[in-house]
Order: structure tokens, then C-alpha cells, then sequence
């Protein structure tokens, strides 16, 4: 596929794009509209997509490892099968955004809304949640192990063993 390793592209209009089987790792999409866009099977890691618009994007089976959400509209957007671990979704928009059979261990998604959010089968050990977000999901994650409440984000990262992406 296409190499994009490290591009930045803040603000720019990407609604749609078909990106899948691109390399966005350490990409900088922060503030980029990527809505509806197709992810499948792309490498995102370590990529910053905070305030990134990706409502309705496809992200199926893509690695995603300690990629920044920060902030991220992701409502209605899939993530099956995707590797997420370490990923960062705090404050973001993720009302229901599928996580079907996704690895999200030591991932943080302090302050997200996940109202509606499907966790079929996903691993979540060592994550971080809001308190009462687990038990109000409609679908909740297989794995829960070692998962965290309220931590800030500094301290859950120093717990699992995660350093800020800087």
C-alpha cells in the first residue's frame, strides 16, 4: 500500500477518502474531517487524530496501536477486529462505535461517550474507563481484567506501562 508515514495534514477536508491498506503511522491528522472514510486494513499507529472528525469511517482490521482519539468524533464509526492497544480515547465522541472483536488493551477512554458503543468480544484488559461506563455498555467487552476507573491520564499511563505520545 501507499506510504504516508508521518504526513501532516491538520484541518484538511478528507470526508470519504479510501485509505485503506495506507501506512498513517506517526501520521498527524489532528482537526482533519474523515468522515465515512475507508481505514480497512491500514497501519495508524502511533498516528494523532485528535479532534479528528471520523464519524461513520471504516477502520476494520486496521492497527491502530497507541494512536491519539483525544477529543475525536467516532460516532458510528467500526473498528472490527482492529488492534488498539494502548490507544488513546479520551473525551471523544465513540457513541455507538463498533469495537467488535477489537484489542484495546491499556486503552483509555477517560471521559469518552460511549453510549450505545458495541464491545462484542473486544479485549479491554488494563483499560481505563469513566466510572459506571462498563456496566451501562449494551455490549460489554470479553476481557476486563486489570481495567481501571478514573485514573487521569498520566497516572494510567504510568500503571500500565504507557508513555505520553509527544
Amino acid at each position: 500500500g501507499l506510504d504516508l508515514r508521518g504526513i501532516t495534514l491538520h484541518g484538511a477536508e478528507l470526508a470519504g477518502a479510501r485509505l485503506a491498506g495506507v501506512d498513517l503511522s506517526w501520521a498527524s491528522l489532528v482537526g482533519t474531517e474523515l468522515g465515512q472514510a475507508d481505514f480497512r486494513g491500514s497501519n495508524l499507529r502511533r498516528a494523532d487524530l485528535s479532534r479528528a472528525k471520523l464519524a461513520e469511517a471504516k477502520l476494520d482490521h486496521c492497527d491502530a496501536s497507541r494512536a491519539e482519539f483525544s477529543g475525536a468524533d467516532l460516532q458510528n464509526a467500526s473498528f472490527k477486529q482492529a488492534k488498539l492497544t494502548g490507544a488513546v480515547f479520551v473525551d471523544a465522541a465513540a457513541s455507538s462505535c463498533c469495537f467488535d472483536s477489537a484489542r484495546l488493551a491499556k486503552a483509555n477512554f477517560l471521559g469518552a461517550n460511549l453510549t450505545d458503543a458495541n464491545f462484542f468480544n473486544a479485549d479491554c484488559s488494563s483499560s481505563n474507563f469513566d466510572s459506571g461506563a462498563l456496566e451501562s455498555l449494551p455490549v460489554r467487552p470479553v476481557k476486563t481484567a486489570g481495567s481501571f476507573v478514573d485514573l487521569l491520564r498520566d497516572d494510567f499511563e504510568q500503571r500500565v506501562g504507557l508513555h505520553a505520545i509527544g
